[in-house]
């Protein structure tokens, strides 16, 4: 079984070769043969080359579900007016915010968008809903050799489109975020305040026990970026919430 399973992950991971996603019919084709040559021989070679092309499969599935969930191409670079709540702690830097949302209206958006205010009049913050004006496009970036991926992060993110907030903005409900996790993030933020005076100490308990990384100083993140510790504030949740849950 062990076996099986590398070759499933071998085909799965092969897909990463590719420029574009092979068409459904190629794929189809090529898992229909596997699977008829494992069905007529039955031995352990075509065993094999059938876990390699199944791997493969599992993944194009899940990838053309990505791929599909963008933006619509034709929405790009139109004025939209959307209604969206927060949906993470809101990034404010050099006077502008970062916005993590989900659109509740119009419907055919994509569940994860990011967003832009470079002249706020207005500080969101986690659960509350907001009637943006914005211009959208399918996420992008720099293929640059040994920079960062910025759209494969986006992808990872499953984030399908970004933008900016175009003209003013309405604030629609207060945040009573309709979600237990959101509320107890939101909850757990105020409680560090006001147990805390602000500072790096405060922003770095923050950032790794909530995920609100507004708070960390540019210079701190250059400091974790010079000593390689940047993953930390990643990850380091993820540790804190095993300990707690132990």
């Amino acid at each position: 079984m062990l076996r099986y399973s590398l070759y499933a992950l071998a085909g799965a991971c092969s897909l990463q070769f590719f420029r574009t996603l092979p068409p459904a019919i190629v794929v189809a084709g090529i898992s229909l043969l596997a699977l008829a040559a494992f069905a007529w021989q039955r031995d352990n070679r075509s065993a094999s080359v059938a876990a390699f092309v199944l791997g493969g499969a599992v993944m194009w599935v899940a990838a053309s579900g990505e791929l599909a969930a963008r933006l619509d191409s034709a929405l790009q670079a139109d004025t939209l007016t959307i209604t969206a709540r927060v949906i993470d702690f809101p990034m404010t830097k050099k006077g502008s915010i970062r916005l993590l949302v989900t659109p509740l209206t119009p419907a055919g958006l994509p569940d994860r968008i990011r967003l832009s205010w470079y002249k706020p009049d207005g500080e969101p913050a986690l659960g509350e809903v907001w009637q943006f004006q914005v211009r959208l496009r399918r996420p992008r970036g720099f293929s640059n050799p040994g920079g960062f991926d910025y759209e494969g992060w986006l992808h990872r993110q499953r984030i399908g489109a970004n933008g900016y907030v175009y003209a003013h903005a309405t604030k629609i409900t207060p945040g009573d975020a309709p979600d237990l996790r959101a509320t107890l993030r939101r909850q757990l933020a105020a409680r560090i305040d006001s147990l805390f005076a602000p500072g790096e100490s405060r922003a770095v308990l923050k950032a790794i026990a909530v995920g609100a990384r507004g708070e960390i100083s540019e210079q701190q993140w250059q400091l974790y970026a010079r000593t390689g510790t940047s993953h930390l504030m990643a990850i380091s949740g993820l540790h804190i919430g095993l300990a707690a849950g132990g």
